[in-house]
């Protein structure tokens, strides 16, 4: 393991402490290998190498949406934390074509994988920018937000989205334009195992209006979800309606009707506020989580029919899952 990232510009920790110091969740086991890249030159040989030698590498980003297993992780977690992996330009930009999405013209901004979304969201509407005032209140990196399209009742951050620049499992640079990538409910089609910078499409408008309506969305989100409480959002998707409509149903109302707010595993709580929340109290432990999440997906499951599937990305060791998960 050591082979894969010596000699490269990177900070190295073994046995690294990821699950209860990285992730919102606060509880969980660690990583054999924490890997902090100081360029992109040394990001792209990690993945060559890991590649080359079989070794799974997970993305980690802001960690929001993140359980870590009790028994840690085995490869190495790559951490976009480096200023080089949080930097913000602006540039000149075509309209976007989308399927779906109406062109519209304006410059855009790149903005590097590791940049806090919350942040980015803050700083562009100040600055009048308007495109990405959706994503108020959602914790993520830009990365692990374009991974899962993140998003919800008021739109989703692949709307706005130019260009996506990535590194594919060989170490090379590769970039994927607005047309050909498919963004759909919290997923997109990029496989490629890393999101190194994206293209945001926004529009010049008021900065008063823009911040407005960054802190109208944000203070909704304050007021129906537990943001101060140790939780990963939403732990489910909510699941398609099954009438052929395309509609979908929401995951927090079925955990609701099945009597569950409230229900408490060891130290996991399913929130009173929105039910598709849950909590991490005092003591907890990941597998304390996990429970409580097979718990009510299969009360869920005999109550109403639906079959809920996790959001929340869980990491545990010997997985199979594909390399690059911005979470």
């Amino acid at each position: 393991m050591r082979s894969i990232v010596e000699d490269l510009d990177l900070e190295v920790e073994f046995d690294a402490p990821i699950g209860a110091e990285m992730t919102w969740y606060r509880v969980g086991g660690r990583a054999d290998v924490l890997a902090r890249p100081r360029s992109v030159e040394a990001l792209c040989t990690l993945m060559r190498r890991c590649h080359e030698t079989g070794t799974i590498a997970r993305v980690l980003g802001s960690g929001a949406n993140l359980l870590v297993a009790d028994e840690g992780v085995d490869g190495v977690v790559v951490h976009l934390d480096h200023a080089v992996f949080r930097e913000v330009s602006t540039i000149h930009r075509h309209r976007i074509h989308r399927a779906g999405v109406q062109g519209r013209a304006g410059d855009a901004v790149r903005v590097m994988a590791g940049k806090s979304l919350e942040q980015l969201v803050i700083s562009t509407a100040t600055q009048g920018l308007s495109g990405i005032e959706c994503m108020a209140g959602v914790p993520a990196s830009v990365g692990g937000a374009i991974r899962m399209n993140a998003g919800g009742k008021f739109g989703c951050i692949g709307d706005a989205v130019a260009a996506v620049g990535c590194i594919n499992v060989k170490g090379d640079l590769v970039v994927h334009e607005a047309p050909d990538i498919a963004f759909e409910y919290r997923r997109c089609s990029i496989i490629d195992p890393v999101i190194l910078w994206a293209e945001l499409a926004l529009t010049p408008d008021d900065p008063t209006r823009t911040h407005a309506k960054v802190k109208e969305i944000f203070a909704y989100k304050k007021q129906s979800q537990p943001m101060a409480a140790n939780s990963a959002g939403c732990v489910f998707r909510n699941p398609p309606a099954g009438d052929g409509s395309g509609r979908l149903v929401s995951a927090g109302e079925l955990i609701d009707r099945a009597g569950l707010k409230g229900t408490s595993i060891g130290g996991a709580t399913i929130s009173e506020r929105h039910a598709n929340f849950f909590t991490a109290e005092p003591g907890a432990c990941a597998d304390d989580i996990i429970a409580l999440i097979d718990h009510a997906a299969r009360v869920v499951a005999e109550e109403s029919g639906y079959e809920l599937v996790r959001e929340l990305v869980v990491w545990k060791r010997q997985e199979t899952r594909r390399s690059g998960e911005h979470v």
